[in-house]
């Protein structure tokens, strides 16, 4: 089965009602630290410090495109190591959208921020995200519990680590 045409830009305040819409979903709640129910300003404030994050240079936040329609976001940070985060609406799951979004965050990451090494990381039970950081040549370096945003859906909940070398 050939990949999906996936193409990644940077997230505007025009993709709002799809941030919205997609985030407001249960199932993404399950295995992120997304609020839900998700609150209707939410979208907004989350584009608008993720657009002054990255002129800083501290966040990067694309939107997916699939036929350039939106379907999903990906970003990658700048911590101590770089760090790819991602997540596809629900409507999208199981089509290869994530594991094509997070194939061109890395040229992303590689080219434009000369990364040598970048991390990721997801709930242990999350099967799906983990198949796309395998698919992508990364390899599982360790776990730890849940350190985000205070959410007690988390609480106790072990993360797994994965590393791709570049």
């Amino acid at each position: 089965m050939p990949s999906p045409q996936i193409r990644i830009r940077g997230i505007t305040e025009q993709d709002e009602s799809n941030v919205y819409e997609y985030a407001s979903h249960e199932l993404i709640a399950a295995t992120t630290n997304v609020p839900h129910p998700y609150p209707r300003d939410a979208a907004i404030i989350f584009i608008r410090e993720s657009l002054q994050k990255s002129a800083v240079g501290q966040v990067f936040v694309f939107a997916a495109l699939a036929d350039e329609h939106f379907v999903g976001i990906v970003s990658i940070h700048r911590q101590p190591l770089i760090s790819i985060n991602f997540g596809i609406a629900v409507p999208f799951w199981d089509k290869g959208y994530a594991t094509a979004a997070v194939l061109e965050a890395i040229a992303y990451a590689k080219k434009e921020l000369v990364a040598r090494c970048i991390e990721s990381t997801c709930l242990r039970e999350n099967i799906a995200s983990k198949r796309v950081m395998q698919k992508n040549g990364f390899r599982k370096v360790g776990e730890k519990l849940y350190d985000g945003p205070r959410m007690e859906r988390f609480q106790n909940r072990i993360l797994e680590i994965y590393r791709l070398d570049l």
